[in-house]
């Protein structure tokens, strides 16, 4: 199978703001305060608020891809995303994890293990997550949750050739 690198060109947006929703600015606050939940352990609590946050995040992000005229990537990046957030906050880790801490080893683990075994999808598809999260990362920023998304970036940029090896190799 011929396995290609995403062709970003795809996901080029417009110079424009992206202008805030009411709906984004809750998000903003809810994960912050979801995060403090996860970084204390207490279970319970974050637990029944997860799914809440993971429908905001789906939401949001799909608004903001309408927004820059992403559309082509409505229906499968949320839905990327969504297995994303499962895996940042629903899989054991070794160390705390959240979407702003979020380590260079857990990002290789999500791509090179978690994604291939627990999603199934042509191996084609598997480069489309890449630009997805990094997608979502600067919907994270536009909203204010993060302020600098260079950290995440540069490590899914390092990565994201790698994973592509991976495949070739495997498919």
């Amino acid at each position: 199978m011929d396995i290609k690198v995403f062709d970003y060109s795809l996901t080029v947006k417009s110079d424009k703001n992206y202008d805030l929703k009411t709906e984004d600015k809750k998000l903003r606050v809810n994960l912050s305060k979801f995060d403090l939940k996860v970084l204390n352990l207490d279970y319970d609590r974050w637990e029944k608020d997860y799914f809440k946050i993971e429908e905001e995040c789906e939401s949001g992000f799909y608004r903001w891809l309408e927004f820059y005229a992403l559309d082509a990537f409505n229906k499968d990046f949320p839905y990327h995303i969504h297995v994303f957030l499962d895996f940042v906050y629903r899989y054991g880790h070794d160390e705390e994890a959240s979407l702003k801490n979020i380590s260079c080893e857990l990002v290789e683990e999500f791509f090179a293990d978690f994604l291939l075994r627990k999603v199934m999808v042509e191996p084609d598809e598997y480069p489309e997550w890449f630009p997805a999260v990094k997608l979502f990362y600067e919907y994270l920023r536009d909203i204010g949750y993060i302020d600098d998304i260079s950290k995440i970036t540069d490590i899914l940029n390092e990565q994201e050739p790698e994973f592509i090896e991976l495949l070739k190799n495997k498919y």
